[in-house]
């Protein structure tokens, strides 16, 4: 679950930068699980770490209601360019 809420999160950032330049898609997700949430509100935040001309780095980290770290991960999205 926490990958595809980091993979969401950075697509989301990421088209919304590029915006109607073209589209973004994921090619490389690598997430780390650290903790288990049984229940709660969870938050996740997406911050660019590149986004150049071609291609985008997202790190997105995924928090508790008590603000603990529960997982985190890093998104490669290339800009495809629009026809």
């Amino acid at each position: 679950m926490y990958c595809a809420v980091v993979e969401t999160a950075a697509s989301i950032g990421g088209a919304t930068w590029l915006a109607d330049q073209g589209q973004v898609v994921g090619v490389s997700n690598q997430t780390d699980c650290l903790r288990a949430v049984r229940s709660g509100e969870l938050t996740a935040v997406g911050t660019p770490i590149h986004r150049g001309r071609s291609q985008q780095l997202w790190q997105v980290e995924i928090t508790d209601g008590d603000d603990r770290l529960v997982a985190c991960g890093q998104v490669r999205l290339p800009n495809l360019a629009s026809a």
